[in-house]
């Protein structure tokens, strides 16, 4: 899980946040990222050509393991109550994502990870 400091505004003021670090505008509110580490599922990576410059085929097959999707919507639910907890009282003004019909069941959760990623749903 990452929790990091969030903008809806530009926050880098060149094309290029490692010569220009300078924020343009504070932080608005924060987000919880959850991550999964130490997947069951594993990729491929292979090689298109024998020339060095022609980047290789990689597919990282992300999330098709049943125990991955499982310990990733745990995850997500364990930041959700981690957001409710009265220490975050006064900071979490509002959930902006995953939404209320996104909680409604196990499914629907996974649908919102899930499909977008073009991996089936369960």
């Amino acid at each position: 899980m990452l929790l990091h400091p969030r903008s809806h505004t530009p926050i880098w003021t060149s094309s290029d946040p490692l010569l220009d670090l300078r924020r343009a505008d504070p932080p608005i509110g924060f987000g919880i990222v959850d991550c999964l580490n130490l997947a069951a599922g594993s990729g491929e990576l292979s090689l298109r050509d024998a020339d060095p410059h022609v980047q290789p085929f990689i597919d990282y097959n992300y999330l098709q393991e049943r125990s991955d999707i499982d310990r990733l919507r745990e995850g997500v639910q364990i930041s959700l109550a981690l957001t409710e907890h009265p220490a975050f009282e006064g900071i979490v003004a509002e959930r902006v994502s995953p939404s209320d019909a996104d909680l409604r069941s196990d499914g629907s959760l996974e649908d919102l990870y899930l499909i977008p990623h073009g991996i089936p749903s369960r």
